[in-house]
């Protein structure tokens, strides 16, 4: 019995001896509640453009030419906006001043186009001279009478009376008439007050210069406020200005025919039409 005993301790004695020394030669494993860290390391490195030798394009500017008229230009200009069918001599004022005023259905912006026409007519005229302000009311050398419609077309011209025509819609909008009061010529217009915008300026200018003298027309300039064929243009172009600096100096006098403005200007009949 005691031999059975230690045989039995013998065996339990070597199955524990192989355990220890198989759990002593596996390897450690990492329990549930250990975690593996793992660092990701991101390496940022700059993003290199490569630097072209792409020329830069050039700004472009904007240029306004002005157009550069001669001597001829200007007095063919001149003699073509200076006579007309009905007028073969010149009429410009001689007075050192000019008085002009507007009435009827006027605006402020009508004052303001007026004085800044007569502004720009004293730079080039020699010695005639408009007022710094127009007037208001109906005493003047030029009385502009802005109509309604309506009113315009209640008028009861007779044949000393010339009508204004729109090139461009063939209606009337007014009516030139020169009238004595009190031993003193008026020259009055009649003009459609309804008229609007470029329309408007256009036609308020062109008669207070058709009242200076410039009773014709031109075909060669579009961009002239004396065009033939109709515009809407605000103020007279560069051409226009150069002929009213010619016709306001010394070298033009009232009352000269077309021979005597040839005369002087240098210009053979048969270039002229």
């Amino acid at each position: 019995m005691k031999k059975i005993y230690l045989l039995i301790l013998a065996i339990v004695f070597i199955l524990i001896a192989g355990c220890t020394s198989q759990m002593q030669q596996s390897p450690q494993r990492p329990t549930s509640i250990e975690t593996t860290q793992m660092v990701t390391v991101t390496s940022v490195l700059p993003t290199l453009t490569p630097q072209l030798n792409t020329p830069q394009p050039t700004p472009i500017t904007t240029q306004t030419l002005q157009t550069v008229y001669s001597t001829t230009d200007i007095n063919k200009h001149f003699i073509d906006i200076a006579f007309s069918q009905d007028n073969n001599v010149i009429q410009k004022w001689n007075a050192p001043l000019l008085s002009v005023a507007i009435t009827g259905t006027y605006t402020k912006d009508d004052l303001a186009n007026l004085n800044d026409f007569f502004k720009q007519f004293n730079i080039h005229s020699s010695y005639v001279k408009l007022p710094s302000q127009v007037k208001e009311g109906q005493q003047a050398n030029i009385v502009l009478n802005l109509l309604p419609e309506s009113g315009l077309n209640n008028l009861n011209p007779d044949t000393s009376w010339k009508p204004i025509h729109n090139p461009i819609s063939g209606k009337i909008i007014g009516y030139y008439k020169t009238m004595t009061y009190l031993a003193t010529s008026t020259n009055f217009v009649y003009l459609d007050g309804s008229l609007k915008g470029d329309e408007r300026k256009h036609w308020i200018l062109h008669s207070v210069l058709y009242d200076l003298g410039f009773m014709g027309e031109t075909g060669q300039y579009p961009d002239s406020i004396f065009y033939t064929n109709g515009n809407t243009v605000p103020s007279p172009n560069s051409i226009d200005w150069k002929a009213i600096e010619l016709m306001y100096g010394s070298k033009i006098s009232n009352g000269m025919s077309l021979s005597d403005i040839k005369n002087i200007l240098f210009i053979e009949t048969s270039t002229v039409s």
